[in-house]
């Protein structure tokens, strides 16, 4: 009998960067006012688009810790936010800045 994976713990940096870092993440707000798509460049580039209302970021990631960090250019003034990640599904994450994380599959 194999182990079930560990919901709901919080990544560290290196989980973060192998299961977030690349892929296309469709994301939403806890309260779900806001949606859209985000992806987090190898490099350190960030792109973010919300669907309503339809916009369109750039900025930048990195970790402090084990928390991923965002700046954007427009979005929250270009402040950095910094935030905490858990794991709550398979293919889910909760992020502590209150945001849902869902890594969509080729082709989505």
């Amino acid at each position: 009998m194999g182990v079930a994976p560990a919901f709901a713990a919080e990544l560290g940096a290196d989980d973060i960067r192998r299961e977030l870092i690349g892929p296309t993440i469709h994301w939403w707000a806890e309260d779900q006012r806001f949606h859209g798509e985000v992806v987090f460049d190898p490099s350190g580039r960030a792109a973010i688009a919300s669907d309503d209302p339809q916009t369109l970021d750039e900025g930048s990631w990195r970790f402090a810790g084990d928390q991923l960090c965002t700046t954007w250019q427009r979005a929250r003034g270009g402040l950095e936010k910094c935030y905490r990640v858990r794991k709550i599904a398979s293919n889910q994450y909760a992020t502590t800045g209150g945001n849902v994380f869902e890594i969509l599959a080729p082709g989505s």
